[in-house]
């Protein structure tokens, strides 16, 4: 029997070098799947990591659970963009006087859900108050006589965050605002093309 080598470094096949070298690249290859699906800058079940804080996947979808009666837009992409900026518009807000409790914030969530027939949720966990609080600063911010001249410098502020977002919620663009992420591979139950 006449042995050709093969791509495993000029291995012959069936040594031992050879099993060797395809151990070292499977592993490797393994390695590399695994840092690609773990989400943000390998920290597994993060949605967003924002200068170092972590935004849980978990959050993420909890959130959205809790806010979806009652909020149109709550969607998991919508719920992780304002998870991070929250606590920048929070601090900025704070610097112009405005201020948001979270009594405020849960207090906006409980007549939302007590307006809906169908709603259940009576306790809200921080990243449903985080919205809720985020959507009462950003009134008062923008209800300001300066507002005008206010929001380009929050603009900035939020465009030198360091913001590193998971694949699967998108990405983020100059001014680390989130943005889809087009997946033709995908198709939805309203694409026209959809195969049944």
């Amino acid at each position: 029997m006449t042995r050709v080598p093969d791509e495993h470094a000029g291995r012959w096949p069936g040594t031992r070098a050879h099993r060797r070298a395809r151990l070292r690249t499977g592993a490797v290859l393994g390695l590399v799947a695994a840092v690609a699906l773990t989400g943000c800058a390998g920290r597994p079940g993060a949605a967003a990591v924002v200068d170092g804080r972590v935004i849980a996947v978990e959050d993420v979808h909890t959130a959205v659970e809790q806010l979806s009666p009652f909020f149109e837009g709550a969607t998991s992409e919508n719920v992780l963009a304002v998870l991070v900026q929250e606590p920048t518009i929070r601090a900025f807000a704070q610097e112009q006087g405005v201020a948001v409790s979270d009594q405020a914030a849960r207090a906006q969530l409980t007549e939302a859900a007590a307006q809906i027939e169908t709603a259940t949720t009576d306790e809200f966990g921080e990243p449903a108050i985080a919205v809720s609080r985020y959507l009462l600063v950003w009134e008062q911010l923008t209800a300001l006589p300066d507002a005008q001249t206010l929001i380009p410098d929050l603009q900035l502020e939020l465009g030198e965050l360091d913001v590193e977002v998971s694949p699967r919620f998108g990405a983020v663009d100059e001014g680390n605002e989130l943005v889809a992420v087009d997946r033709p591979w995908l198709v939805t139950s309203d694409d026209e093309t959809a195969v049944e």
